[in-house]
């Protein structure tokens, strides 16, 4: 059978600017003009056979290889592998061709069919498209360039020509392969190709050929699916292509500015060690891919991975080969013999030249697209190559995990759970979005309600006037080529075009999955439980128009005054509230149930006028449907005369002006809110005329800003809980005065009225102006109340404000007017209003939203990272579902083992060095710790290492967010879920998104009370606080066993010292003079600290006061904070003190000075009896009799709890 269409992916690749004026080459240009060797047959689009080489001047001075190293040894009694194997399209190969993924003799034709819809085409499928399209290339005359990148024709012949070199060894740079796989002195790589099949008899006209002896090379094949291997990757990590592969949980949670959202700086250089594993694996992948296309058995899929040191051997040999062959696009800089890698530095004309090849390389490098499952799959895991190597079952795994039971029930479950393309919705989406990709238009309504119009090109618009600013600083530091190297020319429009070109392959994935029901496949994120879908675009969690246009395959049946009926009208309300001045619907989705009724009562003549006028105008037929959905699975472009004509839907400008605004109005709910018009018309026709309805509408309900409602419940916050859906008095509304971002804004507001610290008088207008606009913003607050309470520092969003500014500033000519006479009146930059003027009264207003024990539980969290980092250990919290959330990250611990890859090189035999020389290939232990560093590149190309960053940083979003995955794991298994396909006739309906449910007419009322009922119950019972002390003594405990007895002067590893070393760490302060700041940044944070001890601008002399009795106290040890131990020599005795003066820091801090004996103490007893230990102790004393009051209340005024509710 024939491998599956496996459709690509527009990636950050396809968006970097390609010269113009360039010309596509022609096919025969691609292919061959003479013979070719049979493996290579398989590989066409490869360039010829090159008559001579060129030979170059060396770059780097090599290793000479031992003088024992035999390149061609003694030929073995049997070929490890016969050359003919290679003949006939690699027919017969005797190697392994990967393993079966059915378990069974004869599996069914169903699950056979998957396994080859989840497959994955070969590099020679790929290039020549024998799979069909691989993205929709919807506009290609119009299209912005930026997002169709075209191939250029380089004189050099580009990517082509660089891979054929290395194919035929037109430079003589090539492993040197020993022929006897188990000889005493064979080489790694010489073991690993005879492993993995990839080697061949030598010819007369390879180098080394011996005509009385048997000598081997490494498969061309292998050498040329490297050479592309590595190309890519060096493309995508020093251009910054490199799409994460999952997302970082921090960053995510963390997020600060706009800009740096939108453009990342580029890599210039990386370690020789990065990514070896993975390029290594990769070269594995592919090779069998290759090898295996005549393979005759379907279910026959690659082996995902060798052993590491396997897999990093073959990544850096092909690296090393390659980056020697092209001396002008990459540059070695070797490493020396202390803790300095060596580095691979692209030059200017390889930035050129790898940015020119971006559409060739993609033919062979579009990210894998997943695929939905067809049929419901056993245990919900994907079959076939896709399943097998390109999809993660837990995403971000750190350590062994346990996932608990609920959570991998609630995954098999959803994995059952049919998605099907309602034919309506579709309609709607293509009479709308259709026009807005021909025209590229971004002015039209259509455009606003898909998040391509104006309002987003103003997003934009404000994130280069950012760029603008910060090229200008740049400039003024005399630094703006510096800057535009790293960081681009920021483009609107590219941007534009990049959200366009993603929202078209969502719609080309709905066309192509329009027939029968789609079943999705979960991971875990291991950073929090959350549970999201494997697919790739086709994805209803991170695409909006997939969730849009899906919905259960059964539709509900609605009778009057059933209880089906009851739910349809709350849907109704859900959907088609408004925020028109004066409609019934405004708000209406924040109302309580009966006050939605009414509001519906009362808004039904308009909502059923516009639905019946929506009707009107959806006018295209099924077969016009058909036909439609057929051309944009097969991609062609509107420009091809095949595609069939689509009418825009035909609203007047005039007449249907109302109508217009209300859809738009809805931002990116417009296409909900036509379909649920649509809905509500013939819902009551249906109803009027006394008959059943049939409807597939779904709702949405949303956690009333979640993270933050979690977090109060776990303190026991009842002020909190009236502004998020748990508690009220009212009968009406869902809240009685609004959420915490009405809180924050009234504070912020009313605290411009008692005046400005300073002298402002000059500027206070303007002050005032900017003050309202910024501490009105909505988007603002919601950012700010989330990340402050999951551990962001107040001052840090004096970006976020002047990002802000930036947007409101090309939005809103006053407000651009007012902000630059405030920046010229005060003489301060924008960023300098957002940290000296705006932030004060802001961050008074945020941390009196945020309760005193929120915050007070935010510092315990930091307290507990910080001695995990200071151990060496990861911090390892149980959530609800019995989950292990595992905190910190993979840090290498100086530890290696070397191997030596022979490899031949004229190139430096021509410049009188050893022809034959070796490549080190460094194999790196590493180690789970919670000291492991976060390395971050801002725009200026600056590179920070902080280590313990990862638990520092997640030690409070993850169990916060741990909670709204184990509502979603206990709704999704278990008694609810029973419940839930008991009430929707054994056919239910549920998709998670993170803190929001989707479900259809059967199911709402259900979930409505399962998800709230469990959501309480988690977020009550648990305690984050118990679970972080509790592990943290574990931790100790386990700590102090460990080096029971070890010797004083035991010498640390390069992990148990990092954190230790960073935190004693010396930075220039403005005066040029060496300070302490990393300690008293983290120590403060740390600390129970009383306002009284920091004035106004911020600063508290005790804190540098015990950095000062920090180092004195290891000074005595014999580490000097000016001169560090060098690598190997710092002690543990060093540490003992350290993580003690840790322990007591609090003590210290208050006392001026620890218990005499706190020394000699045990770490573990030091921990449980200090002021850390006890302070958690008062904590979660503290708060759980918060949590009984609140339960009492709760029972006291018999309200539902409603955190899930609106949308």
């Amino acid at each position: 059978m024939a491998r599956a269409t496996v459709a690509g992916s527009i990636s950050a690749a396809q968006d970097k600017k390609i010269p113009q004026g360039v010309e596509l080459p022609s096919e025969t240009a691609l292919d061959y003009a003479k013979a070719v060797p049979s493996w290579l047959e398989n590989l066409r689009g490869m360039p010829e056979q090159e008559q001579a080489a060129e030979v170059r001047a060396p770059t780097t001075t090599q290793l000479n290889a031992p003088a024992n190293v035999e390149d061609y040894a003694a030929a073995p009694t049997q070929p490890i592998v016969n050359p003919d194997a290679f003949r006939a399209e690699f027919a017969d190969i005797p190697v392994n061709q990967g393993v079966s993924l059915t378990g069974q003799d004869n599996p069914n034709q169903q699950f056979v069919e998957e396994i080859e819809r989840q497959s994955i085409p070969s590099f020679k499928q790929r290039q020549h498209k024998e799979t069909g399209p691989d993205k929709w290339q919807y506009n290609s005359s119009a299209q912005n360039a930026n997002s169709l990148p075209l191939q250029t024709n380089q004189s050099d012949g580009g990517m082509n020509t660089r891979t054929k070199d290395i194919i035929n060894n037109k430079n003589g740079i090539g492993f040197t392969v020993q022929a006897n796989p188990e000889g005493a002195t064979t080489s790694t790589i010489s073991k690993v190709l005879h492993k993995i099949g990839a080697v061949v008899e030598k010819q007369p006209e390879d180098i080394g050929f011996t005509p009385d002896r048997l000598s081997y090379k490494a498969d061309p094949a292998l050498m040329g699916v490297g050479a592309l291997v590595v190309e890519n990757d060096f493309s995508e990590i020093m251009l910054n292509e490199e799409e994460e592969v999952e997302a970082d949980p921090l960053k995510e949670v963390m997020q600060t500015s706009k800009f740096e959202g939108y453009q990342k700086p580029f890599t210039l250089q990386v370690t020789r060690a990065k990514n070896n594993a993975k390029i290594g694996n990769k070269i594995y992948q592919e090779y069998q891919r290759l090898k295996g296309e005549a393979s005759a058995d379907p279910t026959t899929v690659p082996e995902k991975a060798l052993p590491r040191e396997e897999a990093e051997t073959i990544g850096q040999a092909m690296k090393e080969i390659w980056a020697r062959n092209n001396p002008d696009m990459i540059e070695i800089i070797p490493g020396n013999s202390k803790k300095d890698q060596a580095l691979y530095r692209i030059t200017d004309e390889g930035q050129t030249k790898l940015a020119r090849n971006t559409y060739e390389r993609k033919k062979f490098f579009n990210k894998t697209i997943v695929q939905p499952s067809k049929i419901p799959l056993p245990e919900g895991k994907l079959p076939g190559d896709v399943g097998a190597t390109a999809v993660k079952d837990i995403s971000g795994r750190v350590g062994k995990i346990r996932l608990g039971k609920e959570i991998a029930q609630a995954a098999s479950n959803l994995s059952r759970v049919p998605h099907v393309v309602n034919n309506r919705r579709a309609l709607i989406m293509y009479q709308t979005l259709l026009p807005v990709l021909a025209t590229n238009s971004s002015s039209s309504w259509m455009a606003d309600i898909y998040s391509v119009g104006q309002d987003k090109m103003k997003d934009f618009l404000g994130a280069q006037r950012g760029y603008q600013r910060k090229a200008k600083e740049a400039e003024a530091r005399g630094e703006l080529d510096k800057f535009i190297k790293l960081n681009g020319v920021y483009d609107p429009q590219e941007n534009m075009a990049k959200l366009r070109f993603k929202i078209a392959q969502e719609a080309q994935s709905i066309a192509q999955n329009r027939k029968g029901a789609n079943y999705l496949t979960y991971n875990v994120q291991s950073f929090n439980g959350r549970l999201t879908p494997q697919q790739t675009h086709f994805n209803p969690v991170t695409s909006k128009l997939v969730r849009y246009v899906t919905s259960n395959a059964v539709p509900a049946i609605v009778r009057k005054g059933s209880r089906q009926e009851r739910n349809l009208r709350q849907i109704y309300t859900l959907l088609l509230n408004d925020n028109i001045s004066g409609s019934p619907m405004n708000g209406a989705d924040s109302l309580l149930p009966d006050a939605r009724d009414r509001a519906l009562t009362v808004a039904t003549p308009k909502l059923k006028q516009w639905g019946e006028r929506l009707k009107q105008v959806l006018t295209m037929t099924p077969p016009e449907y058909e036909a439609v959905s057929e051309a944009i699975s097969k991609g062609l472009p509107f420009s091809d005369p095949a595609f069939p004509k689509v009418k825009p839907l035909a609203l007047d400008p005039v007449n249907d002006k109302d109508l217009i605004d209300a859809i738009q109005g809805k931002g990116e709910d417009g296409p909900h809110y036509m379909d649920a018009l649509i809905d509500f018309a013939d819902y009551v026709d249906a109803m009027k005329k006394g008959k059943n309805f049939r409807t597939n509408i779904n709702a949405y309900i949303d956690g009333k800003t979640n993270g933050t409602a979690s977090n109060a419940m776990q303190m026991g916050i009842i002020p909190t809980a009236f502004r998020t859906g748990v508690l009220r008095l009212g009968t009406e509304n869902l809240l009685d005065e609004g959420d915490v971002r009405d809180q924050l804004q009234e504070l912020a507001l009313s605290s411009i009225t008692e005046g400005w610290d300073g002298n402002t008088e000059a500027f206070l207008g303007e002050l005032n102006f900017i003050a309202r606009e910024i501490y009105s913003d909505r988007g603002l607050n919601k950012l700010t109340t989330m990340t402050f309470g999951y551990g962001k520092e107040i001052n840090s969003f004096a970006l976020v404000m002047s990002d802000l500014m930036d947007e409101l500033a090309v939005q809103d000519k006053d407000f651009a007017d007012n902000l630059d006479r405030l920046m010229k009146k005060s003489k301060l930059s924008q960023d300098g209003v957002a940290k000296t003027l705006l932030m004060n009264k802001y961050g008074a207003a945020l941390v009196s939203v945020i309760s005193a024990e929120a915050i007070n539980a935010r510092r315990l969290m930091r307290a507990s990272a910080i001695m995990h980092a200071a151990i060496d250990t990861p911090l390892i919290i149980k959530s609800y579902t019995g989950m292990d959330l595992v905190l910190g990250g993979y840090e290498n611990t100086g530890d290696f083992e070397s191997d030596n890859v022979p490899i031949f090189d004229k190139l430096q035999e021509a410049a009188g060095n050893e022809a034959r020389n070796v490549s080190k290939v460094m194999h790196y232990d590493s180690k789970l710790t919670a000291a492991a560093a976060r390395v971050r590149t801002d725009t200026e190309g600056n590179m920070t290492s902080t280590p313990g960053e990862f638990v520092y940083g997640g030690s409070l979003p993850a169990p916060v967010q741990s909670l709204d995955a184990a509502t979603v794991a206990m709704s999704a298994s278990g008694k609810s879920w029973n419940k839930l396909k008991y009430n929707s006739g054994g056919n239910p309906y549920m998709l998670t998104i993170y803190d929001a449910f989707k479900m259809d007419v059967n199911g709402y009322d259900t979930m409505l009370e399962e998800v709230n009922a469990n959501w309480l119950k988690a977020s009550t019972e648990w305690s984050y606080l118990k679970e972080t002390k509790d592990a943290t003594e574990k931790a100790i405990d386990a700590w102090n066993k460990k080096n029971k007895g070890r010797d004083p002067k035991d010498k640390l590893s390069r992990t148990e010292r990092m954190f230790m070393d960073y935190m004693l760490s010396l930075e220039k302060n403005a005066k040029g003079e060496d300070s302490p700041k990393p300690f008293v940044n983290k120590i403060s944070k740390m600390l129970s600290i009383p306002d009284s001890h920091v004035d106004e601008n911020g600063f508290n002399p005790r804190l540098w006061k015990l950095a000062n009795k920090l180092k004195v106290k290891m000074a005595n040890v014999g580490y000097n904070v000016k001169s560090p131990p060098l690598e190997g020599e710092a002690t543990f005795e060093q540490l003992k003190v350290f993580v003690t003066f840790l322990a007591q820091a609090q003590t210290h801090y208050d006392l001026g000075s620890a218990p005499k004996d706190a020394d000699h103490k045990a770490i573990d007893k030091i921990i449980k009896a200090s002021v850390l230990g006890a302070q958690f102790e008062r904590a979660i004393e503290h708060t759980e009799s918060n949590k009984k009051k609140l339960k009492e209340k709760i029972k006291e005024l018999g309200v539902p709890v409603y955190q899930y509710y609106a949308h």
